[in-house]
């Protein structure tokens, strides 16, 4: 093996003292190829001096106006720019050189364009331009009939969506790639692939299926596995043995990663595996070595774009934090983590991604349409030619033409009675989607009030409250300052309920995705959130999680259930000297459903409010400081998670609250999205009968 590599680079040597000769006598043009090839030869060996070439041949291509050249040397020069981490610079001049592709109608190029600004994007956590320009380069491929670069290219789609954490999707492109990987016989970046299914496997607990993916990588490589492979495989081992809690066999292999990273220089994964051992090290209850890990992922990270990764150090850091009890960095760390993935999860993400996704589904539809009219046309013209075959037959024999005759004049009636009867049903179906249309746009207009008027109040609202602050450090008056800090009590009131009410906004449009749910990961973090806040010194919480319950459901919907009920049995506990005020939240499951109950002492919910307590505005208790929202979106995000909400009060005067939710919600997600497609086919179908109609 040494001896291969002495004489593989012996042989990259003398290219390259070849292609430096040749450089000293060339005209420009040929300087832009020589600069070109000298850049393909020192890169993954050394991208600072690759980088230097690519730009040299980007600068000549551009002084001899070379369009042709100047794509390519800008497309291997902001490739090399993002294996340095400089990802602001990489995506400015593959946006430069995608424009300059596309005008000069250089197909190859302008794919190839697609996928490294769509990695770019993928690295900057920005997932909807990423899948966005994957979509455009995966209709290339498709149009060309390029199966190779197709399984690529939805090996990256694949990718993104694992970074989304929407497994089902990324298993789903994953075996697409796979498929046409072996029906082309095409090796190419198989190992890798694989690779992402077996990280993606640990993602979905199945961890004996990512090994099996992961060890089937190294066998596609075999003896050959270059550095690259080896570290991300280790990483992928690392990450089953520690999911399937053994960690002191996960160090190793994180540790061994961690190492080729460091040597090739490639901080991404120098970050990963010190996040995953910081992990390592908060299960083996090692905090400060945990600590010192996780700062070193810090440093690594500042400076760069790679924003999904500060998110996962944010979080490990305000986790060792929160178990020293040193509540100074766990807010600190948590007010970052929660910044950052606002920024980047945000709503006009989640709006983007829909748009992305619905857009190629549409193409795809299409395309489904298209082959369907070929079958029916051929039909038609089979039909023709059995028609006019029939009236060869009549005029050899009156007998048959009569009988014909009559044979026709009966499919005649039965044709205007169907016609009839269709225009019938359509006159209805045309009725009851336009009352649907009606509805659904009076929910809309509905929707987008209460958002627009929220966002309006808040702005005079937070104006309001800093003039009661800077109001209350200046006047001196206790009567004054009594009634400025009752108005600022009363403005932060009601900014709680303008945030309740964006909430409901927020559960109408979220995009759901079906994910295995840690019931204690988010009752612990509700929790802290609550002692934030403040909670009562008498009050006794506590949870219980049946074991095997096992739940793939929307966390962020479930977490607004969770939240609204806990926080309702904390904010109406009985004061009473005389009682034990407690919350029990208790999680189990039957063969349909898991079940959760949220259980407390308080102060109870009278008969006349019993029947409406789940109702917008309607207030169980003078202490409510969101004017009975909270119950309304426990109802609202259930019905989202197509689950069911209940309320009783047990035999001991307990207020018990009950949520039931189906134990797998793919399945439901699914049916929601085929009907959806199927309803917009069908009003597509109608308006262009409607267009034939009118004209």
């Amino acid at each position: 093996m040494a001896f291969t590599l002495q004489y593989v680079q012996a042989q990259d040597k003398r290219v390259i003292d070849s292609l430096l000769t040749r450089s000293k006598s060339s005209t420009p043009k040929d300087q832009i190829s020589i600069s070109l090839s000298l850049s393909i030869q020192y890169g993954d060996k050394n991208n600072q001096q690759a980088l230097t070439y690519a730009d040299n041949a980007y600068h000549l291509a551009r002084v001899i106006g070379d369009s042709s050249q100047l794509v390519r040397a800008g497309r291997l020069k902001g490739q090399l720019l993002r294996r340095l981490d400089r990802l602001d610079e990489s995506l400015e001049v593959l946006n430069q050189v995608r424009l300059i592709a596309k005008r000069n109608k250089l197909i190859e190029e302008y794919r190839r364009i697609l996928n490294a600004l769509a990695a770019g994007y993928t690295y900057r956590a920005n997932y909807d331009q990423a899948l966005k320009y994957y979509y455009q380069s995966l209709e290339i491929c498709e149009t060309d009939g390029n199966k190779a670069a197709a399984s690529v290219v939805l090996n990256n789609i694949g990718l993104v969506h694992f970074k989304l954490e929407n497994y089902d999707r990324a298993i789903e492109n994953y075996n697409k790639a796979l498929t046409l990987k072996n029906l082309v016989n095409d090796k190419f970046d198989l190992d890798r692939l694989l690779i992402n299914m077996g990280l993606c496997y640990n993602e979905l607990n199945n961890y004996k299926e990512a090994l099996k993916c992961i060890n089937d990588a190294f066998k596609v490589c075999g003896e050959n596995c270059s550095k690259l492979i080896q570290m991300e495989g280790k990483f992928g081992l690392g990450a089953s043995l520690l999911g399937s809690g053994k960690p002191n066999e996960a160090e190793i292999y994180f540790t061994e990663s961690h190492a080729i990273a460091k040597e090739l220089q490639d901080r991404r994964y120098q970050i990963e595996n010190l996040v995953s051992l910081a992990r390592i090290n908060m299960k083996l209850n090692r905090g400060s070595k945990a600590e010192k890990f996780l700062k070193e992922a810090e440093v690594l990270a500042s400076g760069t774009s790679y924003n999904q990764i500060l998110i996962d150090i944010y979080r490990e850091f305000f986790k060792v934090y929160d178990q020293r009890k040193d509540f100074g960095h766990t807010a600190n760390y948590q007010h970052k983590y929660i910044l950052l993935k606002d920024s980047i999860y945000s709503k006009e993400l989640i709006k983007n991604l829909t748009k992305v996704q619905t857009d190629y589904e549409q193409r795809e539809n299409i395309k489904t349409i298209a082959a369907k009219d070929a079958v029916l046309a051929l039909k038609e013209e089979t039909l023709k030619r059995q028609r006019n075959e029939s009236i060869f037959i009549i005029v050899v024999s009156v007998l048959v033409f009569v009988l014909a005759i009559l044979m026709f004049q009966l499919f005649r009636l039965t044709q205007r009675a169907n016609a009839m009867l269709e225009v019938r049903v359509e006159q209805r179906t045309k009725e009851l989607n336009d009352s649907n249309e009606a509805l659904a746009k009076v929910n809309g207009e509905l929707d987008n009030f209460i958002y627009k008027t929220s966002h309006d109040i808040r702005g005079p609202l937070a104006s309001l409250k800093g003039i009661c602050n800077v109001a209350i450090m200046d006047v001196q008056d206790a009567d004054a300052l009594g009634y400025l800090q009752k108005l600022d009590t009363t403005a932060e009131k009601l900014n709680r309920i303008l945030t309740r009410l964006l909430i409901i906004n927020q559960i109408n449009h979220a995009v759901l995705a079906a994910n295995v749910i840690n019931f204690e990961e988010i009752i612990e973090e509700i929790l802290f959130l609550e002692r934030k806040k403040g909670i009562p010194r008498r009050l006794a919480i506590s949870y219980e999680v049946q074991d095997g319950v096992v739940l793939r459901s929307d966390k962020e919907m479930l977490r607004i259930v969770l939240e609204n009920l806990i926080d309702n049995g904390i904010k109406f506990y009985n004061e009473s000297e005389r009682v034990d005020p407690f919350v029990k939240i208790q999680v189990s499951a039957n063969e349909q459903h898991v079940i959760i109950r949220v259980l407390d002492n308080g102060v109870g919910i009278n008969e006349e409010t019993k029947e409406k307590i789940f109702q917008m505005f309607v207030r169980a208790s003078e202490r409510s400081e969101t004017g009975g929202i909270g119950l309304y979106l426990s109802r609202l995000a259930t019905g989202r998670l197509e689950g069911k909400i209940d309320f009783r009060t047990t035999p001991e005067r307990h207020t018990e609250f009950s949520v039931r939710l189906p134990l797998d919600l793919g399945p439901v997600l699914d049916h929601r999205r085929e009907q959806e497609r199927i309803n917009e086919f069908e009003k597509s179908k109608q308006g262009g009968k409607n267009q034939v109609a009118a004209s």
